[in-house]
């Protein structure tokens, strides 16, 4: 990792420069990872806390968590960053303590997860926050890690979350997710891709889109609905988590992708979802799916990502038909993000986006036409067993962003042998979340049950 401290000036991308411009009082680009923990056998009620006092006395600094805007007024403009030496950067302005009411169970950290997330990040200081939870149901606690996404995107969240924890309970050395730099340096950035390559998939996708071929999602074919109007400032957020063992098991039964599971599951619990409400349409729902596209070893791009679309196929109510679907949109669409070259692949998100992105500063955006549902993310991590402190890490949950016109973003991270799910709305724009994450669940469960009478005959 890199010496903490460094004070290496740091490049913006276009990816990156698109977070910080688009970022509004409404339509704030922080995300989140939310980590849920066992205290180790035997621990005193007072482990978290004093996890904390642990975590307060290390002050040192590893990038990005030491990148601070140079100017934050002019960031919707020339957004640029600097590094920060150590002694100007005030981690108690960074971590942060809480507890619970009681009885500590979901609904009690929602409302909190509610209150930390609705508010935007301090653009004067660097731009993360790190929020102890403790007081969980069964003795457990929390961490809420805050960040924006101009400087991390979920896999890099990963390689340095990663390196923080431990293999062992035994292990109680602490190594704070704000001390873990890059390993390398970043890589040079990719060379713009040639315009008439370019212009060959924006053709492509225009074609696609004409073509109205179901499994071959293309941008703005996706019907309008409750999860693609205007946003306000406030948001919400809940959990489910399960057994990666499980949701690996439908995926092998089924001969298709972890991620296809997801998409699946997610289509069924929106389509009652919007059936209870009579906005049920006939045409399919359309995922957004963000595709990693970082060099293997690169743990020093901030963001490295392009965009697909997958259709939902909504209008299916079978659960095993509309899975064997959304395989075969997803399996097109990265065959095809794979057959270009990286400097035409990084551009899909544009080519997708870049309308609706103009549209976030217009106010357009949530307005007119989307071109797509929604977002569905799955992040992978690592299997084994990790520990905080002693303590072992139970499930992790990423938090997503919100746009005008993109209202409900769905988000799942595999680590610790656990499929954490995270699901993030607008509550004035997208109201029930809790509705939708019971609906995919049940979805997911009639998936399974589906699969296993399928086997059985």
């Amino acid at each position: 990792m890199t010496e903490t401290g460094d004070t290496t000036q740091p490049t913006l991308a276009m990816n990156e420069k698109f977070f910080l411009v688009v970022d509004s009082a409404t339509v704030g680009q922080h995300v989140a990872m939310l980590a849920v923990f066992s205290p180790p056998d035997g621990a005193d009620a007072d482990f978290p806390v004093r996890l904390l006092e642990r975590l307060r006395k290390i002050r040192t600094f590893a990038a990005p968590f030491n990148y601070v805007l140079d100017r934050p007024a002019l960031r919707k403009i020339a957004p640029s960053m600097s590094a920060l030496p150590d002694d100007q950067i005030d981690l108690d302005r960074h971590l942060r303590y809480h507890r619970l009411p009681a009885p500590g169970g979901q609904r009690e950290l929602d409302d909190l997860i509610a209150e930390l997330h609705s508010p935007r990040l301090d653009f004067g200081r660097p731009l993360w926050e790190y929020h102890l939870i403790d007081g969980l149901a069964n003795g457990r606690f929390a961490t809420y890690v805050k960040f924006h996404h101009a400087v991390m995107d979920g896999v890099g969240w990963n390689q340095r979350f990663t390196q923080s924890v431990t293999l062992e309970p035994e292990d109680q050395e602490l190594r704070p997710i704000w001390t873990i730099g890059p390993n390398a340096a970043r890589p040079a950035p990719l060379a713009p891709a040639p315009m008439k390559d370019v212009m060959a998939v924006r053709k492509e996708m225009k074609r696609n889109a004409k073509r109205a071929v179901p499994e071959i999602a293309a941008p703005y074919l996706a019907p309008k609905t409750v999860l693609n109007r205007r946003l306000t400032r406030r948001r919400r957020a809940t959990t489910v988590a399960y057994p990666l063992d499980r949701i690996r098991g439908i995926a092998k039964t089924a001969g298709v992708t972890v991620n296809d599971v997801l998409v699946s599951s997610v289509a069924g619990g929106l389509r009652r979802y919007l059936e209870e409400r009579g906005e049920l349409p006939s045409k399919s729902l359309i995922a957004s799916a963000p595709y990693n596209i970082r060099l293997p070893g690169d743990d020093a791009t901030l963001n490295a990502y392009s965009t697909i679309l997958i259709t939902m196929f909504t209008d299916i109510a079978h659960p095993v038909e509309r899975l064997k679907a959304v395989a075969r949109s997803s399996g097109f669409a990265k065959r095809d993000i794979r057959s270009r070259t990286p400097e035409v692949a990084v551009m899909y998100s544009p080519l997708i986006g870049g309308t609706w992105t103009l549209n976030q500063m217009t106010g357009l955006a949530g307005r007119t036409a989307p071109p797509f549902s929604t977002i569905v993310s799955c992040i992978p991590g690592p299997d084994s067993d990790l520990y905080l402190g002693g303590a072992h890490l139970d499930a992790m949950f990423p938090i997503g962003p919100l746009y005008h016109g993109s209202g409900l973003i769905v988000a799942a991270l595999t680590i610790s042998g656990t499929f954490g799910i995270g699901f993030h709305c607008c509550p004035d724009t997208v109201p029930g979340i809790e509705s939708i994450a019971r609906y995919t669940a049940a979805a997911l469960d009639d998936l399974e049950s589906t699969l296993a009478v399928g086997a059985g005959t």
